[in-house]
């Protein structure tokens, strides 16, 4: 195992999703924070991703953080490459493309990568981010799949300006709460006038033997913008069903006829 104890630089910063990536140049090689690797790769210890690494791919550095120098087990690209190989997180493959062919020819070319940075020093606390986290699922829970709660945090993201919610101020997080909440009445209309669309299909469309034709007015269309949900149209010839979802305030469900 390599003993790196020369001087503390501060590292390269950068993120990969969720997960800030350190990255420090030891005598010209390009070695990463281990536990920063593990997080990426979604290994719960960073001793279970590192134990069967040779000695030759990892080490310990000390480094200079936003608390003060800390001792921290330190990975080269060898060591990177075999961790990435071990992962069955699918992340792993897109993980490892983007040190490959981002980060590491960027360094190699001109020392660095982007800027260093720190997180805010006022972030908010895990009971706070856990708060946001609550209330964007109590908004989002009747949706399908996971498009709708990444939509809020993507919204969130923006509108802040920040590359994760984990980095998001005490005062941002509190507001981004308020924000999700000024979402709930819309949300819960968007969800139950579905709820409602699916039980008629089914009891006119499915239930039936004779077909598509429908005798009573069936909700085909919803455009869902800042002032709610729009009146539902008829159609009398459904044969087919598109859905299409362009985000929290333009939402559309278009059953469409297909001609025989």
């Amino acid at each position: 195992m390599h003993n790196h104890t020369q001087g503390a630089p501060a590292p390269l910063v950068y993120a990969f999703t969720s997960t800030d990536l350190r990255v420090i140049l030891i005598e010209g090689q390009i070695w990463f924070a281990a536990a920063d690797v593990a997080a990426a790769l979604g290994y719960r210890m960073t001793s279970d991703m590192t134990r069967n690494l040779d000695d030759d791919e990892k080490g310990t550095h000390i480094m200079r953080t936003p608390g003060g120098n800390q001792e921290i087990t330190v990975i080269n690209e060898s060591g990177l490459y075999c961790c990435v190989l071990k992962s069955r997180k699918p992340e792993a493959k897109k993980f490892k493309r983007w040190v490959t062919h981002e980060v590491l020819p960027t360094i190699r070319k001109t020392g660095s990568y982007g800027k260093t940075h720190w997180p805010p020093t006022d972030r908010a606390s895990y009971q706070l981010r856990e708060q946001l986290s609550a209330a964007i699922r109590s908004i989002t829970v009747g949706f399908r799949g996971k498009g709708a709660a990444y939509a809020v945090n993507e919204r969130i993201r923006n509108h802040f300006g920040v590359r994760r919610v984990e980095d998001l101020t005490t005062q941002q997080a509190k507001d981004a709460i308020f924000m999700v909440e000024q979402l709930r009445p819309l949300a819960h209309r968007w969800v139950k006038a579905m709820n409602q669309a699916e039980k008629d299909f089914t009891r006119q469309v499915l239930r039936t033997e004779t077909g598509p034709m429908l005798s009573a007015p069936t909700l085909v269309c919803l455009d869902i913008d800042a002032n709610g949900i729009t009146t539902p149209l008829e159609h009398p010839n459904l044969k087919k069903l598109q859905k299409a979802n362009q985000g929290m305030h333009d939402m559309l469900a278009l059953f469409q006829d297909e001609e025989e």
